[in-house]
């Protein structure tokens, strides 16, 4: 069972990912626009369960305007994610996608 939420979780980070460096537009700056940009195409096409999204969500609300800005900037491939941020964002979601 371990074995089958582990892999759960890891589809649903990668899918996730896809998600983040596949969307974007929101402008630098506004924190809520560019957590609702993240989440946007997340929460529409049903990859994660809402609980999931909420959590993902309140995650991404924790980082800063300019790490928000450089996941936008990523998804937009003005600038690529440092390896710091990558970690930070792959460690937040793990803890919504192994939750429960």
């Amino acid at each position: 069972m371990t074995r089958r939420i582990a892999l759960a979780a890891s589809a649903g980070i990668c899918a996730l990912g896809l998600v983040l460096t596949g969307c974007g537009s929101a402008g630098g700056g506004d924190k809520d626009a560019l957590v609702n940009s993240l989440m946007e195409e997340l929460t529409t096409n049903g990859s994660v369960t809402t609980e999931q999204g909420d959590c993902v969500r309140g995650k991404l609300n924790e980082l800063s305007v300019d790490e928000l800005t450089a996941l936008n900037n990523d998804s937009t491939g003005d600038a690529a994610v440092t390896p710091e941020l990558e970690e930070k964002i792959t460690g937040m979601l793990m803890e919504c996608f192994t939750a429960g």
